[in-house]
């Protein structure tokens, strides 16, 4: 870390082991523009230093993740299942924290999700998402979700699925009611590290399982 000229502190109970040293130190590294991020993930890179790269919007105007709500629906791999995105982060476009504040956009991301869920119907279904850990009353994943169902006759209940822990990168959710439904469409609005929806397609193995997210936060593409 001296030769990269950064501050940074050594987490404790290591022995110097050569097992125990890829874990030994943790930084927190802030950036002015997402070109300076992407210099220092191309330099950790090159010298074998393991980073997680992803885990925030950033801070600010300047280094926020940022979409320009285009819908481009494609399919991605996360683990042992698929999942669809609409949208993407893209280098320029609203700020994804602004996103979720904009009235309009509920209907924006119902009308992007709502022909992939209506072709899923053909079955007993029912749309689940997680539990909102902030903005509980007004929470963007659950106004998309209500509205989705309310088009589509399709059941959802907001509180079908409670947590255990809100932790963003281990949560803990568990199913709170009786779901009868064979097929289960989750819906997620920003897909980032991929915790949520891998937990909750967990809570629903041995259904048949579909996955549809907002905005693929994790795998940006050029704006168009």
């Amino acid at each position: 870390m001296e030769d990269w000229k950064i501050k940074g502190w050594e987490l404790p109970g290591f022995d110097n082991k050569e097992d125990d040293i890829q874990f030994k130190y943790k930084l927190t590294l802030e950036f002015n523009t997402l070109e300076q991020k992407k210099e220092w993930i191309e330099l950790a890179n090159n010298n074998g230093v393991k980073i997680a790269k992803g885990l925030n919007w950033g801070r600010g105007e300047e280094t926020e993740h940022r979409c320009d709500l285009i819908p481009r629906i494609k399919r991605y791999k996360q683990r042992d299942f698929y999942y669809t995105a609409t949208f993407h982060n893209t280098c320029e476009g609203e700020r994804l924290s602004v996103i979720k504040t904009i009235d309009n956009n509920v209907n924006l991301f119902a009308d992007a999700a709502e022909n992939l869920i209506r072709e899923l119907l053909t079955k007993s279904t029912r749309l689940i998402s997680a539990p909102a850990r902030r903005h509980k009353v007004n929470n963007f994943t659950t106004r998309v979700c209500t509205m989705l169902a309310n088009r589509l006759d399709v059941i959802y209940d907001s509180e079908a699925v409670k947590m255990n822990s809100s932790d963003r990168f281990r949560p803990d959710f568990y199913v709170d009611i009786p779901i009868s439904q064979e097929r289960i469409i989750i819906y997620d609005d920003i897909v980032t590290t991929g915790k949520t929806i891998m937990e909750l397609h967990r809570l629903f193995e041995g259904k048949e399982i579909y996955v549809i997210v907002g905005i693929e936060n994790d795998r940006p593409i050029k704006s168009v």
